[in-house]
C-alpha cells in the first residue's frame, strides 16, 4: 500500500511519518484519513504522546531507535512460539504513534523512518515524492476480507513478527475492547495453532504464518465501514488455540467472525492461549493477552471470504 510520507522532528532529529486516522471528523477529512472517534479516549492516557503541529509538521516528544536488525527464528517443530524474536525498531521512553495535539485531537501518526533506517514493515520510501510503500497483512472482520498495516506493538515478540516498532506505552491504552464505553481499543483474535496446510481452505494461525511466511489471517471484532464510530486502530490482542481434542477430531476450521469464535469457545474447542489479564464477554469469556497493536485498516472487501 502506498501512503503519503511526511517529514517531522523529534527535537532536532529529522524523522518520517505517516498519518492514518484522526479522532476528529473534520480533521480526518482535511487530512484525507480515516475518522476514528474512539481515539479520543487516548487523550489523557500514557498511550498517547504530546506533540505539536507547526505549519503542518508534527514535532514529537519521543521517537524511535533502530536495533542491530530484526530477528525472527521459527521453532522448527511447531513454528510458534518462535525460538527467538527481536524487533528491528524500539520506541524511546514515552514514544507512541498516537499523538495528542494542542487542539486535543489525537492522530495516529507512526514514525516509519529516520534519515538512515526504516521500520521493517516499510517496503520502500521515496522521500522526494513523499511516498511510503508498506507491507499489508490480510485478515477478516464481519465475514469480510480486510487488509491492514501494522506499525507498532506493546510486546517485543509481536513487534518482531509484525515487522513493526516495539512501543510498550501502547499497553496503557484504555481499556479492554469489550468495555461499554471509554475504550480506545478494538478487538483482534489471533489463532495460535490453526491448520498449517497451505493448500487447505482452513489454513490459519501463527504456526502456519511462521512456517510459510503467509499472513496468519487474524480476525477483527468487526469490519471497519465508512462512517462507523466503532473502529479504532488500537487493537486488543486475544490469542486463542484449538484444544488437543479438537485437533485430534479434525474439528479445526478457519474462523472469520467473532460469532464463530464464540461458538467454538462455547463448545470447548477454542480456548485462550495466554493467562491474559481480563476476560472478554464479547468473546464468550476468552481472555485478552494484555498486548495492544497499532494496525490501521487500509481496505475492506464487499464480499464474503
Amino acid at each position: 500500500m502506498t501512503l503519503p510520507l511526511h517529514a517531522g522532528f523529534v527535537g532536532r532529529r529529522l524523522v518520517w511519518y505517516i498519518v492514518t486516522e484522526s479522532s476528529d471528523r473534520a480533521d480526518a477529512a482535511r487530512r484525507g484519513v480515516t475518522w476514528a472517534p474512539r481515539l479520543a479516549a487516548l487523550a489523557t492516557s500514557a498511550a498517547a504522546q504530546a506533540g505539536a503541529e507547526v505549519s503542518g509538521v508534527i514535532h514529537y516528544s519521543a521517537g524511535i531507535r533502530f536495533t542491530a536488525g530484526r530477528v525472527m527464528r521459527a521453532n522448527p517443530d511447531s513454528g510458534f512460539p518462535p525460538l527467538e524474536a527481536r524487533p528491528g525498531s524500539v520506541g524511546e521512553d514515552g514514544y507512541s504513534p498516537f499523538v495528542r495535539l494542542a487542539t486535543g485531537i489525537v492522530v495516529n501518526a507512526p514514525i516509519v523512518a529516520d534519515e538512515h533506517h526504516a521500520i521493517d514493515r516499510v517496503v520502500s520510501l521515496d522521500v522526494a515524492a513523499g511516498r511510503a510503500v508498506l507491507r499489508l497483512a490480510r485478515g477478516y472482520g464481519s465475514g469480510r476480507h480486510v487488509w491492514y498495516i501494522s506499525t507498532d506493538a506493546s510486546d517485543a515478540t509481536v513487534a518482531a513478527f509484525e515487522r513493526s516498532t516495539y512501543a510498550p506505552a501502547l499497553a496503557t491504552a484504555p481499556v479492554i475492547a469489550s468495555a461499554a464505553g471509554g475504550s480506545a481499543r478494538f478487538g483482534i483474535l489471533v489463532v495460535a495453532n490453526g491448520d498449517t496446510d497451505v493448500t487447505s481452505p482452513d489454513r490459519q494461525g501463527m504456526q502456519s504464518a511462521l512456517r510459510s511466511g503467509l499472513s496468519p489471517l487474524n480476525v477483527l471484532q468487526a469490519a471497519p465501514l465508512p462512517g462507523d464510530t466503532v473502529y479504532t486502530p488500537a487493537w486488543d490482542l486475544h490469542l486463542v488455540a484449538w484444544t488437543a481434542s479438537a485437533v485430534a477430531a479434525e474439528r479445526r476450521a478457519k474462523v472469520v467472525t467473532w460469532d464463530e469464535a464464540r461458538a467454538y469457545a462455547a463448545r470447548g474447542d477454542l480456548v485462550s492461549a495466554t493467562p491474559g489479564y481480563a476476560h472478554n464477554p464479547a468473546l464468550g469469556g476468552l481472555v485478552a493477552a494484555g498486548i495492544v497493536v497499532n494496525c490501521p485498516v487500509m481496505l475492506t472487501s464487499r464480499r464474503d471470504p
